[in-house]
C-alpha cells in the first residue's frame, strides 16, 4: 500500500463573521495578528484585534478576561506583549475561543501540498494534516486537490474507491479540523 501525505495550510490568518455596529449588520472582520493587553488593578484583559473589512471598525476578541497575571505563564505573557505571530495563529484558529466570543470563521483561503495519487499506485493510504483546526469539509479538500466534480467524487465514494475506516458514507461531509486518514484505489480509466 502506497502512503501519501497532504498538508492543508492556511494562506492568511482567518477572518471571522460577526455583527458590525457601524455597518449595521453581519460583516467580515480580518485578524490583524496583534494583541492588546490591558491591566486593571490585579487582573489582565488580553484581546486579539480584528478590523471590519468594510468600515475598519476594530473588534477585540477576548483571549483572557480578568485573569490574574500569575495564572498566565510568563513566557506566554511575553509573547502576547510582543505580538507573537505563532500565538496569533493559535488563538485565531482556536474553536473554543471563537465559540466563547460568539463568532464564526469566514471562508478560509488554503492550499494543499502533497503528491497527487494515480491509478498506477494501487491501494493508497492518504493522510490529511493541518497545523491548525481547519473547518473545511474533507470532500471539499479532495475535490480541490484532485480536481473532481461533485458527481465524480460521489461515484468514487459510492463505488468504494475512496473510503474511510468508518462504515458511514457521510464522512465526506465531516470537517477536516486537524486531519484524518482516507483510503483510495483509483480506477485505471478516466472517471
Amino acid at each position: 500500500m502506497e502512503h501519501i501525505d497532504w498538508e492543508v495550510q492556511y494562506l492568511s490568518l482567518p477572518a471571522v463573521r460577526r455583527h458590525c455596529q457601524k455597518c449595521g449588520g453581519p460583516s467580515r472582520f480580518v485578524c490583524s495578528g496583534n494583541f492588546r493587553v490591558n491591566a486593571q488593578r490585579k487582573s489582565l484583559d488580553i484581546w486579539l484585534i480584528y478590523r471590519c473589512a468594510c468600515c475598519h471598525t476594530t473588534y477585540n476578541m477576548d483571549v483572557y478576561s480578568r485573569v490574574r497575571p500569575d495564572n498566565i505563564p510568563p513566557s506566554e505573557l511575553a509573547r502576547f506583549l510582543q505580538n507573537d505571530e505563532q500565538l496569533a495563529w493559535q488563538y485565531a484558529t482556536d474553536n473554543s475561543v471563537l465559540q466563547k466570543n460568539g463568532v464564526v470563521l469566514d471562508t478560509v483561503d488554503y492550499r494543499i501540498q502533497g503528491l497527487l495519487p494515480t491509478p498506477q499506485m494501487g491501494k493508497i493510504q492518504l493522510q490529511l494534516h493541518s497545523r491548525y483546526a481547519l473547518p473545511v469539509r474533507v470532500g471539499t479538500v479532495l475535490r480541490k486537490k484532485m480536481e473532481f466534480s461533485a458527481g465524480e467524487l460521489k461515484i468514487l465514494v459510492e463505488s468504494g474507491r475512496i473510503w474511510m475506516d468508518e462504515s458511514d458514507r457521510r464522512w465526506i461531509r465531516r470537517k477536516l479540523f486537524y486531519g484524518c486518514t482516507l483510503y483510495m484505489q483509483l480506477p485505471p480509466k478516466e472517471y
